[in-house]
């Protein structure tokens, strides 16, 4: 079983932060507090920020790498909008810069979203992409590398599509209930709206993009309707 050092006694034999020069045995839990943090912050490979306004807290952060002394959460909120903004601002010039893999990677996507025939009985048996315009792109999240990023995007596309031929059909009155045939055929069609995906910078190359997921149409299926106003059906 092992044991987790929280602090070094020779801080307190030497009166080194936190410790003063005062009664220190109130400084302990200031002791205890630090150290614990510092050694998490070394396991984790993190930096921490410690808002704080003790002058021996802050002389105990200036000697250690693993933590950044702060005196208001404020300072630490203009910190990380701020880091914040610069990172987004260098992953957007990423995303702007492979803007064609973003692309690629929904062309190879797109075919496998859920499409069904919204005004007659039909299936939808294979969707192959002809062309996509991004629009817009935007940056709407930003955490640990990642970023979620909204596109207003154009995706041209063919549908084979098998379908019932309810204009041919043939009426019995009877069983008051129309006979069809299936038809099949390629719908041209296009999907005009917006797509959110999440991107990172490729750890071995962060020229290059990585897209770990892509979600269309708030992830319901497609709609292709048999006559949907266009004049190329």
């Amino acid at each position: 079983m092992c044991c987790v050092r929280i602090f070094s006694p020779d801080r307190y034999a030497e009166t080194r932060p936190p410790f003063s020069t005062g009664d220190k045995k109130h400084e302990f839990p200031d002791a205890f507090a630090l150290e614990s943090i510092r050694y998490w912050a070394i396991g984790q490979s993190r930096k921490v920020y410690v808002a704080s306004q003790d002058t021996g807290m802050k002389e105990y952060c200036d000697e250690v790498a693993e933590l950044v002394f702060i005196q208001t959460v404020d300072q630490f909120l203009d910190i990380a909008i701020r880091e914040d903004q610069e990172a987004a601002s260098k992953l957007r010039a990423v995303i702007d810069a492979n803007q064609d893999s973003i692309e690629a990677f929904i062309e190879a996507e797109f075919p496998s979203l859920g499409f069904f025939v919204d005004d007659r009985e039909g299936d939808v048996n294979d969707v192959s992409v002809s062309d996509i315009e991004i629009h817009a792109m935007s940056i709407v999240k930003l955490d640990g590398g990642i970023a979620t990023v909204e596109l207003d995007l154009t995706i041209k596309f063919v549908a084979d599509v098998s379908y019932d031929d309810i204009e041919h059909g043939i009426y019995d009155s009877e069983t008051k209930s129309l006979w069809t045939q299936q038809e099949t055929g390629e719908w041209e069609r296009e999907y005009y709206g917006s797509a959110v995906i999440s991107v990172s910078q490729d750890e071995a190359d962060p020229t290059k993009l990585v897209v770990k997921s892509f979600q269309i149409n708030d992830g319901e299926d497609i709609a292709l309707s048999y006559d949907d106003g266009w004049p190329y059906k």
